[in-house]
């Protein structure tokens, strides 16, 4: 009875005499919020779930989306970013050719790297889903992994990207990361090929 008088307190809920309570046009918008706020934390966990999980299925479908939001990235990029996020782009890559040898200095060059392409996109939105999917430290470790155990050149994929965006050709910085992604997804297919082998 104290939760009924603080639905109708709150004008979720409206007394009809002795017959009980109906919602109000309020308390309807208000269940339906619930509702959506519901279903997105299901589809938030399942996204989580998919994000700790390392099997090759899974780990190729993270890409495969990836590939999509990090060209058009990578494309509005080269359109939208200012001369000095150029010019610190540019030279965050070629100041970590040189420095990079541990894995964790490589994972955290790849996570700057991609980060910085998409805050230039200027597409909130794009940002926001990259983050999401990129800054998962287990899986991107992962990732890093694989690829140098599979004996890839990270920093020479990184280079085109950038000379693309740098040189503000939208259609070439596109592909160059979709050949990026690419290079990653063939590797992780490589990578599970051979740890077959192995068992």
């Amino acid at each position: 009875g104290r939760m009924l008088r603080k639905m109708d307190f709150k004008n979720l809920s409206r007394r009809i005499g002795y017959q009980g309570r109906v919602l109000t046009d309020y308390g309807r918008v208000y269940l339906q919020e619930l509702e959506n706020k519901r279903y997105k934390n299901k589809f938030g966990i399942e996204l989580l779930n998919i994000l700790e999980n390392n099997t090759y299925e899974e780990l190729r479908e993270i890409l495969e989306v990836r590939k999509i939001l990090e060209k058009e990235s990578a494309r509005l990029a080269a359109l939208n970013a200012t001369e000095e996020e150029l010019i610190f782009l540019k030279e965050n890559v070629n100041r970590s050719i040189s420095l990079l040898e541990s894995e964790q200095e490589i994972a955290r060059h790849d996570l700057s790297f991609h980060d910085m392409i998409a805050d230039m996109s200027r597409n909130k939105v794009l940002r926001s889903t990259l983050n999401f999917l990129i800054k998962s430290k287990k899986l991107h470790l992962l990732l890093i992994r694989i690829r140098q155990e599979m004996g890839a050149r990270i920093l020479v994929d990184h280079v085109k990207v950038v000379n693309a965006i740098c040189g503000r050709v939208p259609k070439d910085a596109e592909t160059a990361m979709e050949e990026h992604i690419e290079t990653v997804i063939d590797d992780v297919k490589n990578y599970f090929k051979e740890q077959q082998k192995i068992v």
